[in-house]
């Protein structure tokens, strides 16, 4: 684990929710923004989180590389795993206005 410290030398890494399969959208959406979101965060290491933007109405993922527990190398693609599909956003990633 690390320190608060050890963090704030690290570069915080974003990365929203692209799709998922299947939908988390259902009958009762606010439930299933909760299920979802544990979901998600059983696929996650500690130095990240997920959380739900309820304005932009997007799933966000925050955190800082730890080791190997990195957003490319592992929270991304274990989340594909799950079939919970995210892309990395950088200075470069257009936004949708």
């Amino acid at each position: 684990m690390t320190t608060l410290e050890e963090e704030s030398n690290t570069p915080t890494r974003r990365a929203t929710i692209t799709r998922t399969t299947p939908p988390y959208e259902s009958a009762h959406p606010l439930r299933n923004i909760e299920e979802f979101l544990d979901r998600v965060r059983a696929y996650m290491p500690d130095n990240y989180k997920v959380s739900y933007n309820s304005l932009t109405k997007q799933f966000m993922i925050t955190g800082h590389d730890v080791a190997g527990w990195t957003l490319d190398g592992y929270v991304i693609p274990r989340l594909a795993s799950g079939l919970v599909f995210a892309e990395e956003i950088t200075e470069g990633t257009p936004t949708s206005t």
